[in-house]
């Protein structure tokens, strides 16, 4: 029961994961002098972006220069100043929220949750992953007010407010921040005390996992990357022990599977520094496989772990016979989504079955348009996507009149910039080129979660080509 923020989601920014094929800048971040070797472990992980680039490793190359420089840097006195990308202790850490928080979302089965608690958090799922979010909230502070010596609703309280902000790409406020700290704090000292007791140890630590990750990730937005890295190293080490618990293995493989992913896909040259948080050297290969057993085996995480597949398959494996599996398994399973079904809009695009998702996206939009319904929300990904795919059979105006649509409602403004950054690339394929440039430099003035303008800024100095065009499908790296 979980959501891709983004998605990274999930959404990506939020679950969010480097983009297919294309170079992408890092971010700039401040990082204190003192976790130098743990600000390593932030740079993106580009190495493997040779999967889909000819074998070059131009990606590793880059960011072992910039580690490089900002040593050099601060050698020379920077007082403590790195520009780094956080996007992979972000991807690590927080991980393990989704790792614990799905544990009572759709817990029904479980037989160390009692009935009453695993009946509200799979409602709660379900308004989460509807995007219903206050009425989510509403059911986990029941559970907190009903199951007070459980972990479960503070942490599934925290990570709500965790998940609407990513959702929308949002920097919480100061509300929310006390009320993250507070439920996290909570949450922690509960889920020691229930791995105190023999029956309730593989639960205790799963729970305790989950909120350890939650809070070491709240702490790198902070900006304290040395609790950042040293809480999601804790995380990671008590989520390790429920292998050896058989009701929560598989679900801990998720959450497993995608740190050491992750992890394995750091330059050769830094990959020792993921021992810090992951320990052992895992393999990307590993990592694929602990979560394709979640996403078949487990009860409690599949729909995360077939959410994640069909994204890292997508667009890192060049793989889309793979995520069109678990693309479909996730929307069999959770027909409500809207972002399930942007999701599965996504993985028929990339295998390249244009009808399919015009007809995906004609349904969602469909669905969009009753009174009060959550699609509307993801009606610029749905437009993104059926705006692509017209492209690609070659109906341009067609297409231009889905990402019309796409910046013209109300919805999260990632995708309005990257449809109009879109449009602006149809407009110049068409012969628009003064049309085409206003696109690009209102990109430049709009929300950047992905970072798009420095395509804006390519296009605006040399118009798009259809080649272009093609290779640029996916603006993001995750929901």
């Amino acid at each position: 029961m979980c959501l891709p923020p983004c998605a990274e989601e999930f959404v990506q920014e939020g679950l969010q994961l480097p983009r297919r094929r294309l170079p992408v800048s890092p971010r700039q971040g401040l990082v204190h002098r003192t976790s130098l070797g743990l600000q390593a472990l932030a740079y993106p992980i580009r190495a493997h972006q040779s999967d889909n680039a000819g074998g070059s490793n131009r990606g590793g190359q880059l960011y072992e220069m910039e580690l490089t420089r900002d040593i050099q840097q601060w050698r020379a006195g920077s007082k403590g100043s790195f520009p780094v990308s956080s996007m992979l202790m972000k991807h690590l850490i927080r991980t393990v929220i989704i790792v614990a928080v799905i544990v009572v979302a759709t817990a029904s089965r479980a037989p160390a949750i009692e009935p009453g608690l695993a009946e509200l958090a799979e409602q709660g799922g379900d308004q989460l992953y509807s995007l219903e979010f206050d009425r989510g909230t509403a059911t986990f502070e029941r559970i907190r007010r009903e199951y007070p010596a459980h972990p479960a609703g503070p942490m599934l309280v925290a990570a709500t407010h965790w998940w609407k902000a990513r959702y929308w790409f949002a920097k919480p406020d100061k509300a929310a921040e006390a009320v993250m700290e507070t439920n996290l704090a909570e949450a922690v000292k509960l889920a020691r005390a229930m791995r105190e007791r023999p029956e309730t140890r593989c639960e205790g630590d799963f729970f305790l996992g989950g909120a350890l990750g939650a809070r070491a990730h709240w702490e790198l937005l902070k900006g304290n990357w040395m609790r950042a890295a040293l809480g999601g190293r804790e995380s990671v080490h008590v989520l390790y022990s429920t292998l050896s618990c058989t009701e929560y293995a598989d679900e801990a493989r998720f959450g497993l599977g995608l740190y050491e992913y992750a992890a394995a896909s750091l330059p050769w040259s830094l990959r020792w520094l993921s021992r810090f948080v992951v320990g052992g050297s895992p393999t990307k290969e590993e990592g694929l496989a602990k979560l394709a057993a979640a996403a078949e085996r487990s009860r409690f995480m599949r729909n995360d772990a077939q959410s994640t597949l069909a994204i890292i398959l997508s667009l890192h494996r060049n793989d889309p016979a793979g995520a069109m599996k678990y693309a479909s398994m996730l929307i069999r399973e959770r027909p409500g989504s809207p972002v399930a079904h942007s999701l599965h809009a996504q993985a028929l695009f990339f295998d390249g079955k244009y009808d399919r998702v015009l007809a995906e996206t004609a349904t969602a939009l469909k669905r969009a348009e009753a009174p009060g319904s959550t699609f509307a929300m993801e009606i610029p990904a749905f437009c993104y996507f059926r705006g692509m795919a017209l492209a690609m059979q070659g109906h341009l105006p067609e297409a231009r009149a889905a990402f019309d649509r796409a910046v013209s409602v109300p919805g999260r403004a990632a995708w309005t910039t990257a449809a109009r950054l879109k449009r602006g690339c149809l407009l110049d394929i068409m012969g628009r080129r003064g049309e085409a440039v206003a696109d690009y430099r209102v990109v430049l003035k709009s929300p950047d979660p992905w970072r798009l303008s420095k395509l804006a800024k390519k296009h605006i100095a040399s118009p798009c080509t259809m080649e272009e065009f093609r290779a640029e499908a996916s603006p993001h790296g995750g929901y």
